[in-house]
């Protein structure tokens, strides 16, 4: 909030979307909570880990002043986001839930969920490698520097974060990331 610029603003509103997630993520693995409660929960998380690749994107690009070139793409991934959000809602996007690694109850994707998942990795892996590109490309080394670290801060946090998908998906590993 103190930048007072577009990267900042699309930092926060990334940031607060990620927290959201974790929020409902954290309540939906809560096992001493009443299924509906959790279920609940767990729905609500989805739905704002589907707004994740479409704000982190749009915050990279605007970040690495990269948005006019790839202005396509971002407009792409926003509109994927808004054709699978009415799914969201749906046994289309949350099938169910079911016991998995200790967890009383976690989603089992519907097809507008694999949608969702293959443009999370996608999107995700691209705002990467568009940093990787501004790392490499850019001349000032204090924006080398500020890129290298959010980047880096931040490929750690979504590689763990993404471990929470394995079991949406039958992966047994035991979600302490």
């Amino acid at each position: 909030m103190k930048r007072k610029d577009r990267a900042g603003f699309y930092y926060f509103i990334s940031s607060f979307i990620i927290f959201l997630w974790g929020v409902g993520v954290s309540f939906m693995l809560h096992n001493a909570l009443p299924d509906s409660i959790a279920c609940t929960w767990g729905t609500f998380s989805q739905i704002m880990a589907l707004l994740i690749p479409a704000t982190w994107l749009h915050f990279v690009l605007t970040y690495t002043e990269q948005k006019i070139r790839f202005q396509k793409i971002i407009f792409g991934v926003y509109f994927l986001t808004v054709l699978i959000f009415p799914f969201s809602f749906t046994k289309h996007f949350i099938a169910g839930y079911r016991p998995i690694v200790e967890v009383n109850r976690y989603p089992i994707p519907g097809i507008a969920y694999a949608a969702f998942t293959i443009l999370f990795v996608l999107t995700i892996s691209f705002s990467f490698f568009v940093f990787f590109y501004a790392i490499k490309n850019t001349a000032s080394r204090d924006k080398k520097r500020d890129f290298y670290l959010v980047c880096f801060a931040s490929l750690y946090g979504f590689t763990t974060g993404g471990f929470s998908l394995l079991p949406v998906y039958g992966i047994q590993l035991p979600q302490y990331n």
